[in-house]
């Protein structure tokens, strides 16, 4: 029989989580994988998901009184598994109403009938459901994820937003910051495994795109929000344009978001439109196009932790331009691009104006990167190492 590993998630399957369900459809090669989100996401979901399992999928379960009555009656048989944890699933005095109207149970429900001990936690906000089915008595071994969001408000909080991280089995450090402040944390070394987060290599890569506008494409990538710095990025090119004459530009943006509406008043009210193509959000094969039809990936993020549209971008020989933000500068290794301050639109100017004016060092640059992330963030790879570490 399989080993089995567990994820725990929030929502899903969300769109732009394509890592984790990249992880969890390697790691169904090796191993019987079984996903535990809080919710739902409906709608538009990315192909991958598809090719889950469904019945690996424990959504959970949202019945009335006499439902879960039944569903309680139903599973009485299970008490001899686990005692301790089908007890606490209907102990009043922990859990008051939720555990009399059998609440608590129908969430424990999932746990109380598969076996799964291993337990891969995407984002540390989802750590208080494991310490909560932990206390229940739930026998978990547990492995950590720290992302963006959550990682920022450890930050902030010197890690006492997250007062169970002593109970955490391991860590899986996707940077070497987060390894860094862990330590600062009082996690222990031996807790801690470094191990990337990673993309699916291209099957193909699709030939060099000569478009018939014959402009340098410059593209970036992410959600359309403040914290991406797109406003940034638009001033940039603006620059580009404007100020140093250069009006052979075509600037992609792929994301969607709620700043979309006043990034596009800015380049109108910049006067140049006919340099910026807002793609909306994309997935798939209509990035990989865009992604060969690039010169150049711009990244003007504000803050990040390791970006994967950096990845895929260097994945298609592209020379990177990025701020020095989080773990980019682990992604963007020295030949394979430029990385400057945060906001300094000068230095970030002279970068992109290098790479435009010299067509071989941006082929020189995006060989090594693609180099770089084949050797370091192949998801394919990534996974069976994975597998290895919780085997």
């Amino acid at each position: 029989m399989k080993n089995r590993i567990g994820f725990l998630l929030g929502g899903f399957p969300a769109l732009s989580e394509t890592f984790i369900l990249n992880q969890i459809v390697g790691l169904s090669k090796y191993c019987e994988v079984h996903v535990y989100p809080t919710y739902k996401i409906e709608g538009k979901c990315h192909p991958t998901y598809l090719d889950l399992n469904q019945e690996k999928i424990h959504f959970p379960n949202n019945l009335k009184l006499f439902g879960r009555i039944k569903l309680f009656l139903k599973s009485i048989y299970l008490f001899k598994k686990n005692p301790t944890f089908f007890l606490n699933s209907i102990n009043p005095f922990k859990y008051g109403l939720r555990a009399l109207k059998l609440y608590k149970f129908q969430e424990n429900y999932p746990f109380l009938i598969d076996s799964t001990e291993n337990f891969i936690i995407h984002f540390a906000d989802l750590g208080f459901r494991f310490f909560e089915l932990k206390k229940d008595g739930l026998k978990i071994k547990s492995y950590l994820i720290f992302h963006g969001a959550d990682f920022r408000l450890a930050l902030k909080t010197n890690g006492l937003a997250y007062p169970f991280l002593s109970d955490v089995d391991y860590f899986l450090s996707i940077s070497n910051l987060i390894t860094e402040k862990l330590l600062e944390w009082g996690v222990d070394q031996e807790k801690i495994i470094r191990h990337n987060v990673g993309i699916q290599m291209p099957k193909h890569k699709l030939e060099r795109i000569q478009t018939k506008t014959n402009k340098i494409q410059i593209t970036s990538i992410g959600r359309l929000t403040e914290i991406k710095g797109h406003e940034f990025g638009i001033r940039v090119i603006f620059e580009l344009v404007k100020k140093y004459g250069i009006k052979n530009i075509l600037y992609n943006i792929i994301g969607e978001g709620e700043e979309y509406d006043n990034l596009l008043d800015q380049v109108k009210n910049l006067g140049f439109e006919q340099n910026v193509v807002f793609h909306g959000g994309q997935s798939g094969d209509y990035v990989y196009k865009l992604l060969s039809e690039t010169d150049i990936y711009f990244h003007p993020s504000n803050d990040e932790m390791t970006p994967l549209a950096i990845m895929e971008a260097m994945s298609f020989n592209l020379p990177v331009v990025a701020s020095n933000v989080g773990a980019v500068n682990e992604i963007v290794i020295e030949g394979s691009g430029f990385i400057y301050n945060v906001n300094d639109k000068n230095r970030c100017c002279d970068f992109l104006i290098k790479l435009i004016e010299n067509k071989s060092l941006r082929e020189n640059m995006g060989q090594i990167g693609a180099n770089h992330i084949v050797n370091e963030y192949d998801i394919d790879n990534l996974n069976f190492r994975l597998w290895k570490i919780i085997d």
